[in-house]
């Protein structure tokens, strides 16, 4: 949703009824101090945060370079598609440029090592072999702002870029290098795995380096199927796909 093209105290009024936020979390600038050209720039975000589209584009265009997930700011909430239309549509209102990459959700990448070079043998090139992990990449499992009370955050983090806060410590969005999505935390009954069988086997194959593997195609880091696991996964037949992901990881 974009503000309207009104103005200061009708988009005031506006923000007041659709915004969840009255201060600006990139800009740090209160709403109603703001003027009508500012205000115009107005984006609501798909969980009601109200952000400055230039400021988010610039967001977005740094996160791009760095190659990370962007995200609504302030939270780990990842920006879709809905969100980059909006921002999309606001660039073009006021005249900015805005690419090709902001009129759907850009096809972002996590930071990794360069794709290894073919490795040729007797016979010309031989097997694929496996890329081990620069050794600050760990894996972490756990409940935090951005799983939720009835999920775990599983991620591969840069262990380097943790944050220690009055709540010990803590990874930003920024060390997340391959997201392999979300767990359940409470059991299912009837399923032939639990909650913490799936942690055990998660660890064990990553033990093994073999939760991500480089692929050479894009050089780029990813996650064995079936993973990410979304939210939206465990929404239904929880029992059954528990019991399902527990026997692909055993192999």
């Amino acid at each position: 949703m974009l503000a309207p093209m009104t103005d200061q105290s009708s988009i005031v009024g506006w923000t007041r009824t659709q915004c969840k936020n009255q201060v600006d979390p990139l800009t740090g600038r209160a709403f109603v101090s703001q003027d009508t050209a500012s205000l115009q720039q107005l984006v609501r975000l798909h969980n009601k945060t109200c952000v400055s589209s230039s400021a988010l584009k610039r967001q977005v265009d740094a996160d791009r370079s760095r190659g990370i997930t962007s995200v609504i700011p302030g939270t780990y909430d990842p920006l879709n598609a809905t969100d980059y239309e909006s921002l999309a549509a606001s660039q073009r209102r006021i005249g900015a440029p805005t690419g090709p990459s902001y009129g759907s959700a850009p096809a972002y990448g996590f930071p990794t090592t360069a794709a290894p070079a073919p490795v040729y043998g007797v016979g010309g090139l031989a097997p694929g072999r496996r890329v081990p992990r620069p050794p600050e990449w760990q894996l972490y499992i756990a409940q935090d702002t951005r799983s939720g009370t009835d999920y775990a955050s599983v991620l591969i983090v840069d262990v380097t870029k943790a944050k220690t806060t009055a709540y010990g410590t803590e990874y930003p969005h920024e060390s997340i290098r391959v997201d392999l999505g979300f767990i359940p935390v409470t059991g299912v009954t009837g399923a032939s795995c639990t909650p913490q069988t799936l942690v055990d086997r998660i660890q064990r194959k990553d033990k093994k380096g073999a939760l991500i593997f480089l692929d050479p195609g894009s050089g780029r880091w990813k996650p064995i199927a079936p993973f990410p696991l979304l939210k939206t996964f465990w929404t239904t037949g929880r029992a059954a796909k528990l019991g399902q992901i527990c026997s692909a990881l055993t192999t």
